[in-house]
């Protein structure tokens, strides 16, 4: 079965709907325990191994979530291979306290997700960058990610910055005026003119 009235009849009984595509098979429409895949999206899974009306490895390709952003109410799911090189984001957290922060610096993550190119049964959930050694006006490269699984590597430049550390932009002191300055008049006569007429 298939339709809005359908999902949504799913969706009450606390599971979820589904589809499965990819490797030249049909489309396989699923319905996938809520419970199972809110585990999996928590720790940031992205590779599953279905079990069911459907078997085999696949990739969590897409998930669609109500307005909110707390229910996911549909997946999509792609075949691969265990063994097959896949295109991945994959979050960035970063881990220690830079030596920077004593000196007055402010640690800013420019960026927080990656594009990997990994093989399937070792995709990452996360990778870290530790931040301890970070000073003030230095920065650290996605180069620097210390859990790249092997064999993995970077779809962008290995000298995107990741996170860095610098001194907060000075404020702009407003400088007050003592004594108010009355405007000239242009076109008229200063006081001092007019007395020397009369």
């Amino acid at each position: 079965e298939q339709g809005k009235h359908h999902a949504r009849r799913i969706r009450k009984q606390g599971d979820i709907p589904a589809i499965l595509y990819g490797q030249g098979h049909e489309v396989v429409r699923l319905t996938v325990g809520r419970d199972a895949l809110r585990a999996t999206v928590r720790h940031g899974g992205k590779l599953v191994v279905l079990d069911g009306g459907a078997k085999g490895s696949a990739l969590i390709q897409q998930l669609q979530w109500d307005p909110f952003g707390h229910k996911v109410l549909h997946v999509d799911f792609l075949r691969i291979a265990a063994d097959q090189q896949i295109q991945v984001t994959v979050q960035i957290l970063l881990r220690g306290d830079a030596v920077g922060i004593n000196e007055g610096g402010i640690v800013e993550q420019v960026t927080r997700e990656v594009e990997l190119e990994v093989l399937a049964n070792a995709i990452p959930d996360r990778l870290h960058v530790n931040v301890n050694g970070l000073g003030v006006d230095q920065s650290m490269t996605v180069e620097q990610i210390e859990d790249l699984p092997e064999g993995a590597k970077f779809l962008c430049d290995a000298e995107t910055v990741v996170v860095q550390c610098m001194l907060p932009a000075e404020e702009v002191q407003e400088v007050s005026v003592g004594e108010s300055v009355e405007p000239e008049l242009i076109g008229g006569k200063s006081q001092d003119d007019a007395a020397g007429e009369g």
